[in-house]
């Protein structure tokens, strides 16, 4: 692939940037390990995994910036939308809670502003 495929989310109540999901090309310098790369940015920092297999039904989510399908791809690709209002909020409209094991972080859960719970981070 010659350019990576970027979608942008925002708010449902501010409309303030709630994230950003990009497929990275494998040569792109960000792109881990030299392979195919989703990078997830202004939710909770910046996350970036390696993608193997068929990458089409995320290109499609990230061409039509569909939260609810790119949630179907991989719910940890998009951190921002919650499956139960089917809306995407800003991290400031979460409440994140991170969970530790052994003084080690293991994860994080939020809420909603409908106070439905999901794994945000894991």
């Amino acid at each position: 692939m010659a350019t990576g495929s970027k979608a942008t989310f925002h708010c449902a109540l501010c409309n303030e940037l709630a994230g950003s999901v990009e497929l990275l090309p494998a040569s792109h310098p960000e792109a881990l390990s030299n392979n195919p790369t989703i990078s997830i940015r202004d939710f909770i920092g910046i996350e970036r995994e390696v993608i193997s297999g068929d990458r089409g039904e995320l290109q499609a989510a990230l061409r039509e910036a569909d939260p609810a399908a790119l949630y179907k791809v991989e719910r940890l690709w998009a951190p921002f939308y919650c499956a139960e209002c089917a809306r995407v909020y800003c991290r400031r409209h979460w409440q994140i809670f991170p969970v530790y094991d052994e003084n080690f972080y293991d994860c994080s859960y939020g809420y909603c502003p409908e106070n439905h719970k999901r794994l945000i981070d894991d």
